[in-house]
């Protein structure tokens, strides 16, 4: 009922780590289960310039919950920042290409200025949580070259690849909120089933 990941129990509205923690972000949504197929279909179309994936993902996205978003006000897709040296390696950052395909779906812009990765981070999956937010705090920022003047939505739709214990999402949804966002949604590709 908050991050979206499969629970054991029907009887059960949260998964271990929701019940543990609590989260900044409203409610989270995702459409596959992180398991052998979408590790290897998300590694190809991070570190294998399969761009051309983004195309399905997005169209996945768009058609299990354009209907359910529709009613939230969202007024951007916001994709999780990758740090700039990432970006030069892989050419794109693969939640951005996502992100585009999915406004083309759905009409709801991409604001790609609210969020910077200032620090190259070690890997998200090769850290406990406690190293995952320790990680990331310092990592993420609020975009210093955003214009004072500009707009900045009230509602925004946080989006990412891969969700396992939730530490991107809170560090980018935490600095959303300290600068001016009111509510931020999640909606990921992928999420695993179990802690990680």
């Amino acid at each position: 009922m908050k991050c979206g990941k499969p629970i054991s129990s029907e009887q059960e509205e949260y998964c271990e780590d929701c019940g543990k923690r609590k989260f900044s972000y409203e409610r989270g949504y995702a459409v596959f289960a992180y398991d052998e197929v979408m590790q290897q279909a998300v590694a190809d179309y991070k570190y294998n310039n399969k761009k051309e994936y983004a195309v399905f993902f997005a169209q996945e996205l768009a058609d299990v919950y354009q209907s359910r978003l529709s009613g939230l006000g969202i007024e951007a897709l916001v994709p999780v920042p990758i740090h700039r040296a990432r970006r030069r390696y892989r050419g794109y950052n693969q939640t951005e290409v996502m992100c585009e395909e999915l406004s083309h779906l759905t009409g709801i812009r991409v604001d790609t200025q609210l969020l910077v990765r200032e620090k190259k981070t070690a890997p998200q999956k090769e850290l406990s949580e406690a190293e995952r937010l320790q990680n990331l705090e310092s990592a993420i920022r609020w975009n210093p070259a955003r214009q004072q003047n500009s707009v900045v939505p009230r509602t925004v739709l946080l989006v990412d690849d891969i969700y396992t214990t939730g530490s991107t999402a809170e560090v980018c949804a935490r600095v959303l909120l300290r600068n001016g966002i009111q509510k931020v949604y999640l909606l990921c590709l992928c999420i695993g089933s179990a802690r990680v």
